[in-house]
């Protein structure tokens, strides 16, 4: 005595694939959501723009502290290309002038 019918389980193989495939759609949609997350609410190195920020309010209230909060964050950046540009890798754009 058979209790399933071919068609039953064929039908139900259909139900399984239709099954994993909404089941992987909404696992790529999680993943999705998670790197929107990711990348909107927390401050990523490259996304924070808060010394951005300070920098501006330096600038109108404090001019001296200012430049000297610049030389702190970019001094090694400027020296680095100072040297690069004194060693004849690269090209002021001031000297091209």
């Amino acid at each position: 005595m058979q209790l399933v019918s071919p068609h039953t389980s064929s039908l139900d193989q259909a139900q399984f694939r239709r099954l994993e495939q909404l089941l992987i759609y909404i696992l790529l949609l999680g993943v999705g959501a998670t790197f929107y997350v990711a990348l909107t609410r927390f401050r990523l190195p490259y996304l924070d723009y808060t010394v951005n920020g300070e920098l501006e309010l330096l600038e109108q209230v404090d001019p001296v502290r200012h430049r000297a909060r610049l030389q702190e964050i970019y001094g090694k950046l400027n020296a680095d290309r100072k040297d690069m540009e004194q060693r004849g890798y690269i090209n002021s754009a001031r000297r091209a002038q």
